[in-house]
């Protein structure tokens, strides 16, 4: 309601409380985990620690700031899927608050468009954690039709050398969108983008898909916080009353 309402472009959250004003990124390289956390799985944490880990040997890092400031973001908006139902936003928002990188609701569902709104908030610097389906989806043409087109989109996403570190993942778990591009096809940009192995290769679609086939192994894969918040809910539990688990 606040977002909708106009109260803030984003809000910032730590362990569930939240705050309008956004000081904590002012002056700051910012790390944005950005994805849609359903649920929040122990393999988004370590991605994220990976990712501040080796951005620190990176000589974008200035040698005043000893290590990025790493955020997770979750967009009221899907480029893909449309707004985010209510109900499924408290949920995730509920096991977000269970760990302790800060968390910021956005309404910006690319890339681009949440660099821009964090350069508002006075960020020195932009960069981006994702998984491998995310950063495909940057590189389709279709998410530019209306928007200059993708080269423009590129030019302006890498511009202030933002750079994007993107989780390896098997095709067996999330097949490709779209072939892989080949170095002649690659964009300008490929040195900016840095692949970190996946440490722990299970997907919250992997979690959702365990639940529902009853298979006990999936709390291994989430903090136990997270695990107990789901079998209390009854989240993505076909024998319980329907919940709304949509923009998965």
């Amino acid at each position: 309601y606040l977002m909708r309402s106009g109260w803030s472009p984003l809000i910032y959250f730590h362990r569930g409380i939240a705050q309008r004003y956004v000081e904590p990124l002012r002056g700051k390289q910012v790390l944005v985990a950005k994805g849609s956390f359903n649920p929040l799985t122990l393999a988004h944490t370590a991605l994220l620690a990976s990712a501040v880990a080796a951005a620190q040997t990176q000589n974008t890092l200035s040698q005043q700031e000893a290590k990025p400031k790493a955020v997770f973001e979750l967009a009221l908006h899907n480029a893909d899927k449309g707004t985010v139902a209510e109900q499924s936003l408290r949920h995730r928002l509920q096991m977000l608050a269970t760990q302790n990188y800060p968390v910021l609701l956005t309404l910006t569902p690319t890339l681009l468009s949440t660099k821009v709104l964090f350069q508002h908030a006075l960020a020195r610097q932009v960069d981006f954690v994702c998984g491998s389906d995310l950063y495909e989806r940057v590189l389709l043409p279709k998410y530019y039709i209306h928007t200059g087109g993708r080269d423009k989109a590129l030019a302006e996403l890498f511009d202030h050398q933002t750079q994007l570190w993107v989780a390896s993942r098997s095709i067996e778990t999330y097949p490709s969108l779209a072939p892989p591009l080949s170095e002649s096809s690659a964009h300008p940009y490929t040195d900016h983008v840095h692949h970190l192995p996946a440490l722990l290769p299970i997907s919250a679609s992997a979690v959702r898909q365990a639940i529902i086939t009853k298979d006990a192994s999936w709390t291994q894969w989430v903090l136990p916080e997270v695990a107990h918040y789901i079998k209390q809910q009854g989240l993505f539990d076909e024998d319980h009353e329907p919940t709304d688990h949509s923009h998965s």
